[in-house]
């Protein structure tokens, strides 16, 4: 079950290319920039695919299961398989945020490497602005669609797992 919201505006970009770039085990199926409409909510019960998420401005609330975490610019969350998610903004803070829809055999491990897990769906990265600096990148490399910048896409959502590693319990 899927909850979506019209109010809102989401952005949502497609490359469809049949593999990933040469070495890479993951690859973007789709992206997207989303601007609140002041009452989004959306819920995945539950979800079967990973998509990480960074919050460009505003606040809202995660809900996985029986905990849940306010969220603010910077953090990240993540829908994550055979979890259920629910992700709410904040009325009176609507939320702008980036997301991408990521597949792939090594998915799972880079997004623990970036501090994810079926435990720990929101992080706050080390560098919040450069990471939201390379969300946008990757979507507009991804919207394009250069040949040349599908390894330059693999190797940003690499460079955020380097800039998350300072939020990682010791």
């Amino acid at each position: 079950i899927c909850i979506m919201m019209p109010q809102d505006n989401n952005q949502a970009s497609l490359w469809n290319i049949s593999q990933p770039p040469a070495g890479a085990g993951i690859w973007p199926k789709m992206v997207g920039h989303l601007i609140g409409g002041g009452q989004s909510h959306y819920g995945f019960f539950p979800a079967d695919y990973y998509c990480p998420h960074i919050l460009l401005s505003g606040r809202g609330t995660v809900r996985c299961g029986d905990k849940e975490k306010a969220i603010k610019t910077g953090d990240m969350f993540c829908i994550w398989p055979e979890r259920n998610i629910e992700y709410f903004e904040d009325p009176d803070h609507p939320w702008v945020y980036d997301w991408i829809h990521l597949e792939g055999t090594g998915v799972r491990a880079l997004l623990e490497a970036w501090g994810f897990s079926d435990e720990r769906l929101v992080i706050r990265p080390g560098e919040p602005d450069v990471v939201k600096r390379l969300f946008a990148q990757i979507i507009k490399a991804y919207r394009d669609k250069q040949p040349e910048d599908a390894f330059r896409i693999v190797a940003w959502l690499y460079e955020i797992a380097a800039l998350c590693q300072p939020d990682l319990p010791s």
